[in-house]
């Protein structure tokens, strides 16, 4: 992690480099949990009962579930010429399976840009697998605007796996790029960083629909700070690894302020939020980066919906399991999760802050993420 040369990270302007994909990559997809094999072109065939190119087709319609910009991206479009990459992903918790493709897109000319799709399928090992997800994993896109340049995103997906069975699926994605400060003269741009999560929930994903529609939101979706991008491994550091119960992974930050946030809406009573603070993988890492000392935690107004802070909370230092902070409840207010970072223990080395699981137990439905065991 973390181990950077350069401490005061936060005055560095990230360059968005133009992205390089060729048409013979090799890609491992990120996942934070299970076993990735990958398989060839003629066993995803006869296992998912798809052609070649329905697997090489880029299901435009579940586009956009984290809600950037409806018209991005523009016009990329599968290359059916190009190889692809078929990962089988199976759980030690589960008989479940998951297949993920990548496979390439591109642009006409005289754009030229390359990207790397990914679609995900669903198996029991009975019906036939379902398509739950299919959106650029990696992708440098042309936009035709007067302000807005240098456009990337990145987008992935992850089980979250409850009573030994897959219960959701988290979508998380960044989006970065440069809007100019004005049209008429050249005075600079300023960078827009966006990071988001969404979960569907489900009793059965081997007939849901996830796509993106209008009367098919998504059930929550997850708001944060900036996270820390690892240029050879998007998604080392973001925030899907807070809710993947694995505490060797964390959730770290990379806001000027070393502070940052979770929050999403509910309108169910919160009782409890617990937290493993820092970064876990081992002690030496743990000490070396920041760790979340004060904590607040938000309350919406039931009449009026004005949003307040009525609970505070200060985590212990040193401590590698989780905390349990148990709210206080006030008439005609909800708690909502939300995690709201206001201090930190400074790190020996670095200015992370890192968080590296935290869930949700409400009144009615228990621990949102699946526990705390």
């Amino acid at each position: 992690m973390i181990f950077r040369r350069i401490k005061v990270k936060k005055t560095i302007a990230l360059i968005i480099l133009g992205l390089c994909i060729t048409k013979f990559f090799a890609l491992t997809p990120h996942i934070n949990k299970g076993k990735l094999e990958e398989i060839s072109l003629s066993q995803a065939m006869n296992e998912l009962g798809l052609s070649e190119q329905e697997i090489k087709d880029i299901n435009k319609e579940f586009y956009g579930v984290l809600e950037y910009n409806s018209w991005f991206p523009a016009v990329q479009e599968a290359d059916y010429d190009s190889p692809v990459q078929i990962f089988k992903q199976t759980f030690q918790e589960t008989n479940e399976i998951l297949y993920r493709v990548m496979s390439y897109t591109e642009e006409p000319e005289p754009f030229a840009k390359g990207g790397i799709f990914q679609k995900g399928y669903y198996s029991n090992g009975q019906s036939k697998p379902n398509l739950i997800f299919a959106e650029f994993y990696e992708v440098d896109a042309t936009v035709f605007g007067q302000r807005i340049t240098s456009v990337r995103v990145n987008n992935n997906f992850m089980p979250i796996i409850k009573e030994n069975k897959i219960a959701g699926i988290m979508i998380y994605g960044i989006e970065r790029y440069n809007e100019k400060k004005s049209i008429v003269e050249d005075e600079g741009s300023s960078e827009i960083f966006n990071h988001k999560a969404a979960v569907y929930w489900r009793e059965d994903f081997s007939t849901a629909d996830l796509r993106n529609t209008y009367s098919n939101r998504a059930d929550i979706y997850i708001d944060c700070s900036k996270p820390l991008i690892d240029e050879k491994n998007t998604f080392k550091y973001t925030i899907q690894n807070a809710f993947d119960k694995n505490p060797a992974t964390s959730y770290v930050e990379d806001t000027d302020d070393n502070l940052m946030y979770i929050s999403f809406g509910s309108q169910r009573q919160l009782e409890k939020i617990a937290l493993i603070n820092g970064y876990t993988l081992n002690e030496k890492l743990y000490k070396m980066n920041n760790r979340i000392k004060d904590i607040a935690c938000e309350s919406i107004n039931d009449k009026n919906y004005e949003i307040v802070i009525n609970n505070r909370f200060s985590l212990k230092d040193l401590i590698h399991t989780y905390q349990i902070l148990e709210l206080n409840t006030q008439a005609n207010y909800t708690c909502i999760p939300s995690v709201i970072i206001e201090s930190y223990y400074k790190g020996s080395s670095y200015s992370d802050t890192c968080i590296a699981e935290v869930d949700y137990l409400f009144q009615k439905d228990g621990w949102l993420f699946g526990g705390i065991n």
